[in-house]
C-alpha cells in the first residue's frame, strides 16, 4: 500500500525551466544540462521501482522521497518499505557498465566503454541512513523493529561485481520483490496496530521538502 505518493521532482521543474531561460552559449549553460541529465537519469531510476513493488503484499506500507531530519542531519530515503516486523530502505541507482563495489576501500568502479569512473560507495550511504532512521525510532518513542538496507540497481545493462563474497545487500531491481521476500521469512510481529500509526504518521509530518537553489546557474 503505497502511503507517500512520489511527485515530480521540483529541482527537475527548475532545471528545466533555467535550461530554456539560458541561450545555448551561457557561461552556465553546460553545466545547467550536465545537471539535469543527472536527476533526470536519478528519477527513472526511481520510477522504475513502480513495477516491482506491485508485487509485495498490500500489509507492506510504501513511502516514496522521504526527507527527514534525525535531530543532527537530514538525510534522502529514495524508498522506505515498512511493514509490522522490518523496515527496508531501498537506495536506487541507475547505473550501467561493469560495476565493480570494492567494500575494502569504499568506492563504486564502473567502466562503460571508453569510460572509467569513481563513485561514493552507496552500501555506506545506505548504511549511514539506516542509522539515522534508528535514531529516528528512539526519539520518536518506537519499537527498536529491525532496519535493512538495500542498493537497487535499475539500468538493464548494469553488470555488477565485487571484493566481499559477503555483500548481499546490493540487488538488480528485478530481483527486488524475491529479496523482500526473503527478508520477511521468519519474522517477528513488532510493531501493532498503535506504534506502527503512530510511526507512519511521523514519516509523513517530518518529511521536509529540499529547496534547490539554482540561482548560481542564472547568473
Amino acid at each position: 500500500m503505497i502511503m507517500k505518493e512520489r511527485t515530480f521532482p521540483r529541482d527537475i521543474e527548475v532545471l528545466q525551466a533555467l535550461k530554456r531561460r539560458l541561450v545555448a552559449h551561457h557561461p552556465q549553460s553546460e553545466a545547467v544540462n550536465d545537471q539535469l541529465k543527472l536527476r533526470l537519469t536519478g528519477y527513472k531510476g526511481e520510477l522504475s521501482l513502480n513495477y516491482p513493488l506491485t508485487f509485495l503484499p498490500s500489509d507492506h506500507y510504501i513511502f516514496h522521497d522521504l526527507r527527514l531530519y534525525d535531530g543532527t542531519h537530514h538525510f534522502q530515503i529514495d524508498c522506505l518499505v515498512v511493514t509490522v516486523s522490518l523496515l527496508i530502505i531501498l537506495e536506487v541507482k541507475n547505473i550501467g557498465g561493469e560495476l565493480f563495489f570494492n567494500q575494502r576501500f569504499h568506492y563504486l568502479e564502473r567502466k562503460w566503454e571508453e569510460d572509467h569512473s569513481t563513485f561514493a560507495d552507496p552500501v555506506i550511504q545506505v548504511g549511514r541512513h539506516t542509522r539515522q532512521l534508528r535514531k529516528l525510532l528512539k526519539l520518536w518513542q518506537i519499537p527498536n523493529v529491525p532496519i535493512y538496507g538495500l542498493v537497487v540497481n535499475s539500468h538493464p545493462t548494469a553488470r555488477i561485481d565485487t571484493d566481499d563474497d559477503d555483500l548481499e545487500n546490493v540487488i538488480r531491481i528485478e530481483t527486488l520483490p524475491e529479496k523482500i521476500s526473503t527478508l520477511m521469512e521468519g519474522r517477528i510481529p513488532i510493531l501493532n496496530a498503535s506504534p506502527m500509526n503512530r510511526f507512519t504518521t511521523h514519516l509523513l509530518t517530518n518529511h521536509e521538502s529540499y529547496f534547490y537553489d539554482y540561482v548560481k546557474f542564472s547568473n
